[in-house]
């Protein structure tokens, strides 16, 4: 077993042990992609994608203790993922509510996620464990790029409009009202008679 527990307790960890997790945030202005990585050392890494509308990707990294990595990585192993035996599947597969992907002894594994963020028949809600060891104040950070990105893109889809609807007027030629006596016609398309009611000429 990869991981096995030491005195029944903890789970030992691999030093070539990598987790990431993945999920889909939504707001108002559209969609974007996360995923967090956290392996047996160094920093735990944050990447937070604009997908709708295509925008930019921002990546942030964090310290962590060891003590929230142990404890992060150990419910990554407690899902038995790589112990799982026949395939594992593949990323091809949907996951509306997050992903977990689990490498180690040149096994690897990934699996989607429920509702509740725990691979399904575990308990462990592997994914509030592991995007749990980001700050705070990154999250928010992020958030904050997510939203000036998505204000300055609905910005430029209203000045595009703008611009199309002025380019349109521009190329749509100005109708002619005069009658063929050379007097001025009354409004509407020229030479359409407009009536009054369903007797009338349209």
């Amino acid at each position: 077993m990869i991981g096995r527990l030491v005195s029944g307790r903890r789970p030992e960890i691999p030093a070539d042990l990598a987790v990431a997790v993945g999920l889909r945030e939504t707001g108002p202005g559209g969609a974007c992609a996360v995923v967090v990585n956290v392996a047996a050392a160094g920093l735990v890494r944050v990447h937070y994608a604009m997908t709708e509308p295509a925008g930019p990707t921002w990546m942030q990294q964090v310290r962590v203790s060891e003590r929230a990595r142990r404890r992060a990585l150990g419910a990554a192993l407690a899902c038995g993922t790589l112990d799982a035996p026949g395939p594992r599947g593949g990323s091809e597969r949907p996951a509306p509510h997050g992903w977990l992907h689990v490498t180690a002894g040149g096994r690897s594994a990934w699996t989607p996620l429920d509702a509740a963020g725990r691979v399904p028949g575990r308990a462990v809600p592997v994914l509030g464990r592991i995007t749990g060891l980001v700050p705070g104040r990154v999250w928010a950070d992020l958030h904050a790029r997510r939203d000036s990105a998505w204000r300055a893109w609905a910005a430029r889809e209203v000045e595009d409009l703008r611009a199309a609807e002025e380019e349109t007027l521009r190329a749509v030629p100005e109708a002619d009202m005069t009658r063929p006596d050379g007097s001025a016609g009354t409004s509407g398309w020229p030479g359409v008679r407009h009536g009054g009611g369903l007797g009338g000429h349209w």
